[in-house]
Parts: structure tokens; C-alpha cells; sequence
């Protein structure tokens, strides 16, 4: 009888362990399908950008896009956020390097600002035609396609910052 017990008991668990091994490796498999996916459709995104290389966005362009979005309104006093594009083979576009300050977007150097956002040039037509950089910041965060180069501690930053808090969604 305590054979027979032993055996149900050990059936049971050796059922539950392969399941959930089955739905664990089945998840896995998702997780991978879906990020692959993602990447497939990032690089079409850049695979489809014809001469790259030409792609840019004007200091004018940005300053207008920067000052509808709703987020920069808010923007600290002596907050200082440097966006760089690069180009369809990852080099990164010393002329598509600006600034943007409370009051002010310029085409300039950007080793000193605070935080440093790096996004393809492929996304500039987006930029382009949209009417807040927060929505197009969120596709591109959402496509895992840029890199985020901080200049200065998490202390600093938060302290600095804090009047961003409320629009994570666009500089989380």
C-alpha cells in the first residue's frame, strides 16, 4: 500500500515537473519568437531606408518638435539631455548630435549633457512627421532601438529630474 502511495505521489510530481517544464520552455520559446520578431522588424526598418547616410533632421526641425511636446515644459532649469542619431550601420552621426536645454535645442556637442539618447537615423522621419517626441521616443524604446549613455549619478539625476517623474513613459 505505501508502494502504491509512492508511486501516485511521484507520478504526480514527475507529471507537474515535466509540465511545467513544458510551459516554462513553451514561454521561453515565445519570449525568443517575440524578440526576434521585433528585431526582424527593426532592422526592415533600417534595411528599407534607402541611403541612410542622408537622412537628417535640422536644429529648426527638432527645436519645433521638442517645444509641442508637452513633456519639455517641464523640463529642469539647468537639465541638460544630449540626442545623437546614428546611421544604418551604426556609426554614430557627428552632425546629428544636439543639445536640448530648458529653452533651447542646438546642433552642437553633447559630451556634457547629463544623459545621452542614441537612435538610428531611420527613425527621423517619424520624428518628422509626429507632433510629440515622447510618442515616437515610446515606439522606439518598445523596439529596443537605442542605447542611453548617463553622465552623471542616479542621486543627481533623480534629484535633477524630478519634474519629469510623471512622464516615465518618455524618459524611463
Amino acid at each position: 500500500m505505501l508502494i502504491i502511495i509512492a508511486t501516485l505521489i511521484l507520478g504526480t510530481f514527475l507529471t507537474y515537473f515535466t509540465f511545467s517544464n513544458y510551459i516554462k520552455n513553451d514561454q521561453i520559446a515565445e519570449d525568443k519568437t517575440e524578440k526576434s520578431q521585433k528585431h526582424i522588424q527593426s532592422t526592415n526598418k533600417r534595411i528599407s531606408t534607402k541611403n541612410s547616410q542622408e537622412i537628417k533632421i535640422s536644429e529648426k526641425e527638432l527645436k519645433n518638435l521638442i517645444s509641442k511636446t508637452p513633456a519639455f515644459n517641464d523640463f529642469p532649469e539647468k537639465g541638460k539631455i544630449g540626442v545623437q542619431f546614428f546611421d544604418g550601420n551604426g556609426k554614430e552621426m557627428k552632425d546629428q548630435m544636439f543639445l536640448i536645454t530648458k529653452n533651447e535645442v542646438k546642433k552642437t556637442d553633447i559630451s556634457n549633457a547629463d544623459f545621452i539618447i542614441l537612435t538610428g537615423n531611420y527613425w527621423i522621419p517619424d520624428i518628422k512627421k509626429s507632433n510629440d517626441f515622447c510618442e515616437v521616443m515610446k515606439e522606439i524604446k518598445e523596439k529596443q532601438d537605442y542605447r542611453i549613455k548617463r553622465n552623471i549619478g542616479v542621486l543627481e539625476a533623480g534629484m535633477k529630474y524630478k519634474s519629469l517623474m510623471k512622464y516615465q513613459d518618455c524618459f524611463n
